[in-house]
């Protein structure tokens, strides 16, 4: 059905509350949205995740198989229901996943409205309807639209054709010329805003800022607040949208800024997506003092990182630690003496490390491990048939301070961890024997202790004595 004539002022009219407000014209009902179903094929971008990044098809039963997450129902879903729902379900494995989803094979019914719109997605072709329509059924553009880059992709012989489309001229010129007829399979594309500069990544305050004729790098860096900490000056990647693509260049503004050098602080254009990079990290788990993300630093080797995660702890089991690296885009684990390697720094197991890596201290798991109000706290070697009362035992017993009828015993059953709390003052009098359990590899006797106990101590020798009596008299009576 041909669209109903609309005057210059009432169509700009229109179009402008599309622009400001995300308004639906209403003029440009008639264009229904188009949801995906079997043939389709999409272009799937999860930022920063490349393995991720390709082309899906929509299968024969209108699903998608995708990494990670498995199989999903896309027939029927348009194209801002399928990011939402991988945006959820990524969520699950990365923190705020940012994923972009594009039309890639067009198929011969429809037309693609993308970029800077507020329903971006597939749209029925009719016959006679130009831009203006399908740019009203996509909810008309964003406030951060550059309505001067805009371009029309179709297909034709084979390659890809680009149309540059002027939308300020469409939209508040009212020029005719430039609202063209859309074919089936036309993408039009919406780029970023002229004005503004966008700023992500390891920055203090991300966002869009204000482009000022002549900004460079560094200046757009300041009023983004500069960069943490964590963030990697000599990989700042700068994509910059054109009528004939994207164009990302990588700069090096440590350099820049260590020699003063402003040849080394590029200029930017309006329209500019800069991202400042995560300094590149290694990382030590598991059973060491201090565990987290550190800084690579050439040179370095196992003993370095351990080092600066405080070495491991009593718990460690150091002579199974594991080194975790990316081989050929493979996770590649070995294991090493590590023990041997805080002994001897010239041992042939002080392995290098590179950017990216783990190594993992894992906790020894053929112990019993005695904590608390106890003589001896640590771990002792699991011994056949022994229970709760020999290996506080083995620890010297428990100390003055010690809550005994609060005692807890923490297992892994399972792989779950389950507390059970006995009173080892009774287990410890024979009582209750079938509560005085083996205990396994893994196994932890934590013993509580008593605050009383702890401010009798306060009062000095006489505070000991009346300890002493009332550790006789719990034991006794």
């Amino acid at each position: 059905m041909p669209l109903p004539k609309l005057t210059r002022f009432s169509s700009t009219t229109f179009l402008l509350l599309g622009v400001f407000f995300g308004a639906s014209i209403p003029c440009l009902a008639q264009v229904p949205p188009t949801y995906l179903s079997a043939g389709d094929t999409l272009e799937v971008v999860v930022y920063r995740e490349p393995d991720l990044s390709r082309n899906y098809t929509v299968s024969p039963e209108g699903k998608i198989t995708f990494p990670l997450v498995g199989e999903i129902t896309a027939q029927g879903m348009d194209v801002e229901q399928l990011t939402a729902e991988l945006t959820r379900k990524y969520s699950r494995y990365f923190r705020n996943p940012q994923i972009v989803v594009n039309f890639g094979k067009m198929t011969w019914n429809k037309v693609y409205v993308s970029g800077q719109v507020h329903h971006p997605g597939a749209f029925t072709w009719s016959k006679g309807l130009k831009l203006t329509a399908y740019l009203g059924a996509a909810g008309g553009v964003t406030q951060g639209a550059r309505l001067q880059g805009a371009v029309i992709r179709r297909e034709e012989g084979g390659q890809v054709r680009r149309i540059p489309v002027d939308l300020r001229k469409v939209l508040l010129d009212g020029d005719s010329s430039q609202n063209l007829e859309l074919q089936p399979g036309d993408t039009l594309f919406v780029p970023y805003g002229s004005d503004k500069v966008y700023l992500s990544g390891e920055v203090k305050n991300p966002g869009a800022y204000d482009y000022i004729d002549g900004m460079r790098l560094a200046e757009a860096l300041g009023l983004a607040g500069g960069p943490l900490h964590t963030s990697d000056l000599t990989q700042v990647r700068i994509t910059r949208p054109g009528s004939s693509g994207s164009e990302t260049i990588t700069v090096n503004l440590e350099e820049a800024n260590k020699r003063g050098d402003p040849s080394k602080d590029p200029p930017l254009s309006p329209g500019d997506v800069i991202f400042i990079p995560e300094a590149p990290k290694v990382y030590v788990v598991g059973e060491v003092q201090r565990p987290g993300a550190f800084d690579h630093q050439e040179g370095f080797r196992v003993r370095h990182y351990v080092a600066l995660a405080g070495g491991p702890t009593n718990l460690g089991e150091t002579r199974k630690a594991t080194l975790t690296t990316m081989q050929d885009g493979l996770p590649v684990t070995r294991t090493f003496d590590l023990q041997s390697v805080l002994e001897n720094a010239a041992s042939d197991q002080n392995f290098g490390v590179n950017v990216g890596d783990s190594i993992y201290i894992p906790r020894k798991t053929d112990r019993v491990y005695v904590s608390g109000e106890v003589v001896k706290p640590g771990d002792y070697e699991t011994r056949q048939g022994f229970r709760i009362t020999d290996y506080v035992g083995l620890a010297g017993g428990v100390t003055t301070y010690a809550n005994s009828r609060e005692t807890l015993i923490i297992r892994s059953i399972n792989g779950k961890s389950q507390q059970t709390k006995v009173d080892l003052l009774r287990l410890l009098k024979g009582q209750d024997p079938e509560k005085n359990i083996v205990l396994g590899p893994g196994d932890m006797v934590v013993v509580s202790g008593r605050f009383i106990a702890h401010r009798i101590q306060d009062y000095g020798p006489v505070g000991s004595i009346v300890t002493s009596l009332a550790l006789l008299l719990r034991v006794f009576f």
